[in-house]
This record gives structure tokens, C-alpha cells and sequence, in this order.
């Protein structure tokens, strides 16, 4: 007779398993059918992209149901709350096995995208046409990429029926674009029984080659914290008049004089460097002044609209009474909003010139630190699936909806895994925005892990929340 092990492979992995105290279903979900799921993706993603949620108006009504169609057919649960009419937000759980789970965990990505002049783009930016295996499309970076990651990741879960020590939840909002009023923020107040979280997972960095260096390497840049916005309308108002005759109290010159002094008033603005950019420079000493890097270390601003004349494409000869910018300001958290408007103003100095605060970061959350399970899960999977690279918290330059929920004392990481240029990332909100199809399988390998692993069963389940840190953890 031959011994019991040696010609059956499964039994010696199985024994192996045991000895190592490795759960049997865990291993069996090791292996999900990547390439299977890499075309299901792009055609989740494809449709997806297609479904215009330009905000405003938003439809992401639409969007909703097409997600709800997908977790329909996967057996998991999901519920559409509409805020207002064509506004809505998708809920999907699949609850823990354990008796005494720990706090959950939700996949958070915003389903809006901002809105595409389409003349102006290579192919229609709601038509998902793929060339060159590189898909083409408003939102296929900012976030229904990141979006079908996350869905992704929770159906192969499903499937495998790998069993869970946590809820995990999957939150798709609407009006993230806009300030949140429909999505998160609604969500939060309306439904706040049904996002009982304890951790996050949203947009935020990518997968960096050149943004940061380390060795070659790729470098995860997972957000942990962000800038706050401080939206400006100026409006300058002077004498109209005949362009021929040029006037000292022309409202173009009074605007733009208003505007550089505005600039030095922030650039002279200090603020103490964040934790997150002071862990990341100690790990990655030899940065690269790029504009993204840059921009997690200064407060920034950049004139998004300006507006002068009667609109007449040549009305050339006639001198407006009032000229407006708004201004995209984020500022370093720490800064205090209303001393720098009143520094601002002070620097202006001029009647002629209003400067109004038209959006700010309504919030009060508390640095909570990197080090948290969530981000060290992270760090796991990233080995796992990428040994030589490097994960890095950062301070994301933008906003998210993470700060509704970091006010909620939940700890929130930001990133999509894809592995990105610099180039590439900066499409986002651009013209052109793009995804290579090729990136989307690695990507996934990582969030399927980060989320698996995270999710596992624990010994002792915590029931607390998670506790807030000093700022300086």
C-alpha cells in the first residue's frame, strides 16, 4: 500500500493547512479566476462608464440600478435610496458569519462624475470605446474604476463564500462632485442605522512609478488624510467703457491685481508640514518636485472660471463694469479658514473688489493617524502581491467623501490600486481621461486581498470603535 499522502496532492496542502492553523476555506479562496474576472470588469466598467452622471445634473439614479442589476444576480443584498428626484445612493452587505463581528468595513466610491466637453475629446467621452486595450471615458479613473474594483472584490468574495468577520458593506453615492449634499453627507444623516462602519476604504492615491520614487519600484500611495476646500468668488467692478480708450478702472486689471495679491497672501501662509507628508518624506527622502507632490505640501489655488463682458464671442471693443473668478483654494489642514480670508481681504485692500467664500470643508475630524489595522492590511497585501513595492501614507491634495465619515470617528484609506503614471493620473477631471485595461487585473489581486485579509475572522472580536489619535501619530 502506498502512504496515505504521497500520490494526493490536495490531502498534503490540506494536512499542511492544518498543522499551520490555516482556516481550509481561506485557502480555497486563494485563487480566484483572475482572467475571468478581468473581463468581467471591463464590461462592468464599459457599461458603467457609459451611463452619462455628469454633475450637474447628477442621474446617478441610473447608475444605482445598473449596480443593483450585477449584485442582484451575485445573491447579495442591496438597497437604492433616492435623496431627491434622479438623485440616488446604493447600499449592498454581506453580513459576517461570526457571532461577535468586528466593527465593519465599506467600499466607498462616488458614482458622478464631473462634466465632459465633448467636442473637445479624442473619442465620446460616455462611449466607452476601448482602442489599443486603453479604455476611454468621463469617470473610468475618477471613480467607477475604483467603484468596480471594490464590487469586484466583494462578488469574488461572495462566490468563494469565504466566511467573514465583519460586515463588509459597498456605498455607492451620488453628488460627490458637488459637495456631497445628495451623496455621503445625505446618507450619513438619513441612513446613519445602516453605515455602521468602523473602517473605510475610498478613492485617494494610486499605485505610483513617478509621482514618488523608491528604487524603480512602484510606491502605493494610500490617502489617510486631506487638504480642505476653499472655494473664492471675487468680483472686481469698474468703469465700462470703449475699448479704444483704455481706463484706469478697467475691472479685468482690478481682478487680475486682486488675484496675485490673494496668491502671495496664501503662499505666505505657514502652516507646520502634515504627519502624513513627514512620514512619507522619511521614507522616501529624494522626492521629485512634481506637481502632485508638491501639491500634498503647500497650500494651492487655481482659477477654475473667470468671467467678463457680455459673452459675445467678439466683443472686442467695449470695456465690462465687473469681472469674476472662482477660485479653487485647498489649504493644509490646520489652516483657520477666516483668518486667512481676513488676511486676504486686508491684502486686496480695494472697494472695488468683493471676495465671498462660495464652499468650504464643513468638518471637525481629528488627524487619527497611519497606523491603523486598515492601513497595515493594506501593507500585507501589497507584499503579497508586489513584494518589491512600497506603501506610503499621504495627504491627499483633493477631497473625498471620507471626511463625512472620518467626522464620524471612522478610520478612512484612500486608494485605488492601479498602478498609474503621473500623466495618467493628472487626466482625471481632464480632457481624454483614460484607463489601460491591462491594469485592472493587478489592481484587483490587491484590493481582493486588502479586503479578504482584513475581513478574516479575528480571535477575539473588538467591539469598540476605533479610538481617535494626537495629530502627530
Amino acid at each position: 500500500m502506498r502512504p496515505f499522502l504521497s500520490d494526493r496532492p490536495g490531502r498534503l496542502i490540506l494536512a499542511a493547512a492544518v498543522m499551520l492553523g490555516i482556516n481550509a476555506l481561506s485557502l480555497a479562496a486563494a485563487a480566484p479566476n483572475w482572467k475571468k474576472a478581468q473581463q468581467e470588469m471591463t464590461d462592468w466598467l464599459r457599461g458603467y462608464v457609459r451611463i452619462d452622471t455628469s454633475n450637474p445634473p447628477g442621474n446617478e439614479e441610473q447608475s444605482a440600478l445598473y449596480l443593483k442589476s450585477i449584485l442582484d444576480k451575485e445573491g447579495i443584498s442591496c438597497e437604492i435610496f433616492v435623496s431627491t428626484p434622479g438623485r440616488a445612493n446604493l447600499l449592498a452587505r454581506i453580513p459576517a458569519k461570526s457571532a461577535s463581528p468586528d466593527p465593519a468595513l465599506l467600499l466607498l466610491h462616488h458614482m458622478d462624475v464631473v462634466p465632459a466637453q465633448k467636442d473637445q475629446w479624442k473619442h465620446d467621452p460616455f462611449g466607452a470605446v476601448v482602442e489599443n486595450n486603453v479604455l476611454w471615458g468621463r469617470g473610468a479613473l475618477d471613480t467607477k474604476s475604483t467603484g468596480i474594483l471594490q464590487l469586484m472584490a466583494m462578488v469574488l468574495l461572495q462566490r468563494q463564500k469565504v466566511p467573514l468577520g465583519r460586515d463588509l458593506l459597498l456605498l455607492a453615492c451620488a453628488d460627490e462632485e458637488n459637495g456631497g449634499k445628495w451623496g455621503a453627507k445625505w446618507m450619513l444623516e438619513q441612513q446613519s442605522d445602516r453605515l455602521n462602519a468602523g473602517y473605510v476604504i475610498d478613492e485617494g492615491g494610486f499605485g505610483f512609478r513617478d509621482v514618488f520614487t523608491y528604487d524603480g519600484q512602484v510606491v502605493y500611495a494610500c490617502a489617510v488624510d486631506e487638504k480642505k476646500i476653499f472655494g473664492l468668488k471675487v468680483t472686481a467692478r469698474g468703469q465700462s467703457g470703449h475699448g479704444s480708450i483704455p481706463n484706469s478702472d478697467n475691472p479685468n486689471d482690478i481682478l487680475m491685481g486682486a488675484i496675485r495679491r490673494l496668491e502671495q497672501t496664501l503662499i505666505r501662509t505657514e502652516t507646520p508640514l502634515h504627519p502624513a507628508v513627514r512620514e512619507l518624506e522619511a521614507r522616501l527622502p529624494d522626492i521629485r518636485r512634481t506637481p502632485y507632490a508638491n501639491a500634498l505640501k503647500n497650500n494651492s489655488m487655481a482659477i477654475t472660471t473667470l468671467r467678463s463682458g457680455t459673452g459675445v464671442d467678439d466683443d472686442m471693443n467695449r470695456i465690462p463694469a465687473t469681472a469674476e473668478a472662482i477660485i479653487d483654494c485647498r489649504l493644509l489642514p490646520g489652516v483657520a479658514e477666516y483668518d486667512l480670508l481676513y488676511r486676504m481681504k486686508q491684502a486686496v485692500n480695494d472697494d472695488r473688489v468683493t471676495i465671498e467664500v462660495i464652499r468650504r470643508t464643513q468638518t471637525q475630524a481629528v488627524y487619527m493617524g497611519y497606523r491603523t489595522p486598515l492601513f497595515e492590511a493594506l501593507e500585507k497585501s501589497v507584499k503579497r502581491n508586489h513584494a518589491s513595492a512600497m506603501v506610503v501614507p499621504i495627504l491627499l491634495p483633493m477631497s473625498s467623501d471620507s471626511r463625512f465619515f472620518r467626522d464620524k470617528n471612522m478610520v478612512c484609506c484612500g486608494l485605488n490600486p492601479l498602478e498609474l503614471t503621473e500623466e495618467e493620473s493628472m487626466l482625471m477631471h481632464a480632457l481624454d481621461e483614460r484607463l489601460p485595461l491591462a491594469r485592472l487585473e493587478p489592481a484587483l489581486k490587491i484590493m481582493y486581498d486588502w479586503v479578504r485579509l482584513f475581513c478574516q475572522p479575528t480571535a477575539k472580536a473588538k467591539k469598540t470603535r476605533p479610538r481617535k489619535q494626537g495629530r502627530g501619530s
